[in-house]
């Protein structure tokens, strides 16, 4: 993940809106640990560890995001952090499910965090592409890929 402070350091060296895709890829393989962890039967100290890192992941990457969108000017930044905090909100549930060995709960958990998030990822990040890449142009920086990919496992 790339540290926030790069974001919010103002120098358009550091802030690259092509990192946006880069750190939904970081997401991808956190959720395909956990995954693992859960269904290979880990521990459930890695289990849990292994949820914090999937939580951390998002926390940073949704930070990221909203700087980068309030930079550009993105018009619905309000609405798309209101996105962010209800995606939080699950991890946090999962987070506390795993804590109590709540492990099928925390699957069921598991695939309402997926499927917010690939309707998050797939239509309301499409919507900040345009002011996204403008930002880029300005900044002299590539802009976001053609088509945001996703692949996210099944659960």
């Amino acid at each position: 993940m790339i540290a926030l402070e790069l974001y919010m350091s103002g120098s358009p060296d550091h802030l690259s809106p092509s990192i946006i895709d880069e750190e939904h890829r970081g997401i991808e393989r956190e959720i395909v640990n956990l995954m693992e962890a859960l269904l290979l039967g880990a521990s459930s100290a890695k289990v849990e560890e292994t949820a914090m890192e999937v939580l951390r992941a998002n926390l940073t990457h949704f930070e990221n995001e909203e700087a980068i969108l309030k930079a550009a000017g993105f018009e619905k930044l309000e609405e798309h952090r209101a996105e962010h905090a209800t995606i939080a909100g699950v991890l946090k549930r999962i987070v506390e499910e795993l804590k109590n060995k709540e492990s099928v709960v925390a699957l069921r958990s598991l695939r309402e965090y997926r499927r917010l998030l690939l309707v998050h990822l797939q239509d309301e990040d499409e919507r900040y592409r345009e002011a996204v890449n403008r930002y880029a142009a300005e900044q002299g920086r590539p802009p976001l890929p053609p088509r945001i990919r996703h692949a996210l496992p099944e659960t």
